[in-house]
């Protein structure tokens, strides 16, 4: 019986109903397809800072005696829970070399500017070892070292020493040798390097594990962690596991600490972290802004029908309570039937809003499977939600001002 009357109610006033279901499936489709572009752009915006510099960093422990690191230290990076976050490793050697024509001492920044290839140990799936994946922060005036002999010269040294991008520059490093250098660019990194020439090192010897490195910049993949400091060895191990758990730059931070100790102390770079955090936190409450704009209007658009379908039925609701009918009876009634109608509307919300976002080139990068079924989820709950508490709210109301034992007042005339 009760399937029969939910039947006969839904196809008796098909036009309202399919208004109602319009208005319900635009809203879910405004809300799936805000949420799949919004992982999208999510992803392709994480994949994009992670070009932006590093945001960890690993320096000798000067407290042990440590005066610096080894190249080989890189290998941390692959033994900690978190090793597929991290992107890219880069170690940097600080030395002085002597400038063969004017005789100065110039401030040298030995690094990786090209792929490690000859290393057995830089298999596919090992984080970066050179600085070109993570430099899109670097302004140059000029262009990236094509070879071993081009470097990259400091804005602060090149005002100094008065260089140009194409000058030619003979040095004498600190171990004797000499070299030929072209510089290719003047660069402004935002860090000690503005101040130094960049060379690879291959300019200035083959690659070992011994060679010796003053610092590693790390480039994790992280999520904004919580306002509050923490201090990981302060808390109690289940504190600790539980912190560790989430891809926070102070938990890989941390784990690489356990890696390192007692040689290296390693922490995040807070201006970095403190960019990010700023940037995801309002990238989010603009998203959550426009998702409530969403939700807002589509209360007051399916509040306007199911309230005017609420009143088109007076007379069956009246006639229900002079039959003895419960409030109770009367809300599951009307729920059902704009249940059925949510879940459609949802359920097409939901595969439309996130067709057009796959078809069209508004995300950028796709959302994982996953994270589709996600966004199904909250698209129909908050589908279901509006559509529970308008109804209910419209009953109310309306079960306020109706009085069964005067049904005539109500009844049609004949």
């Amino acid at each position: 019986m009760l399937i029969r009357i939910v039947w006969r109610n839904i196809w008796q006033r098909k036009w309202r109903k399919f208004l109602a279901w319009s208005i319900l499936a635009v809203s879910a489709t405004l809300m799936a397809g805000l949420l799949n572009a919004v992982l999208g752009f999510e992803t392709t915006l994480q994949q994009r800072l992670q070009t932006f510099g590093p945001n960890i960093m690993i320096v000798p422990d000067t407290t042990t005696g440590i005066r610096h690191l080894e190249l080989r230290m890189w290998r941390a990076a692959r033994k900690i829970f978190w090793r597929n976050n991290i992107t890219a490793v880069v170690p940097v050697y600080y030395t002085r070399w002597q400038h063969r024509t004017t005789g100065h001492w110039l401030p040298v920044s030995v690094t990786l500017l090209f792929p490690v290839r000859a290393m057995r140990e830089h298999r596919s799936g090992s984080p970066a070892l050179y600085w070109r994946p993570i430099a899109a922060g670097w302004q140059i005036r000029g262009t990236w070292p094509r070879s071993y002999r081009e470097v990259l010269v400091g804005t602060i040294l090149a005002a100094q020493q008065a260089i140009r991008a194409g000058d030619r520059i003979s040095v004498r490093t600190h171990d004797g040798g000499d070299l030929d250098l072209t510089v290719t660019g003047i660069v402004q990194t935002g860090g000690p390097e503005d101040a130094t020439l960049i060379v690879d090192w291959r300019a200035w010897t083959p690659l070992n594990d011994r060679l010796p490195a003053h610092r590693f910049y790390v480039r994790a993949l992280t999520m904004p962690e919580p306002p509050i400091p923490v201090r990981l060895e302060l808390l109690s191990p289940a504190e600790q596991e539980k912190w560790i758990c989430q891809p926070y730059p102070t938990s890989i931070a941390f784990q690489l600490q356990q890696q390192l100790a007692p040689r290296a102390r390693v922490f995040p770079i807070q201006e970095a972290v403190f960019q990010e955090t700023l940037f995801w936190t309002r990238v989010r409450r603009l998203v959550g802004v426009i998702i409530g704009a969403v939700i807002l209007a589509t209360c007051i658009g399916v509040g306007a029908i199911v309230h005017g379908i609420v009143r088109v039925r007076a007379y069956e609701i009246t006639l229900f309570q002079t039959f003895g009918a419960e409030p109770a009876h009367i809300y599951g009634l009307f729920l059902i039937e704009h249940i059925l109608l949510a879940l459609t509307a949802g359920g097409f919300g939901w595969v439309f809003g996130t067709w057009i976002v796959r078809i069209l080139p508004v995300s950028g990068t796709p959302p994982a499977p996953s994270a589709v079924l996600t966004v199904g989820m909250i698209t129909l709950l908050a589908t279901l939600g509006i559509v529970g508490l308008v109804t209910a709210f419209a009953l109310h109301r309306e079960l306020q001002t109706l009085r069964p034992n005067l049904l005539h007042e109500v009844a049609p005339l004949p």
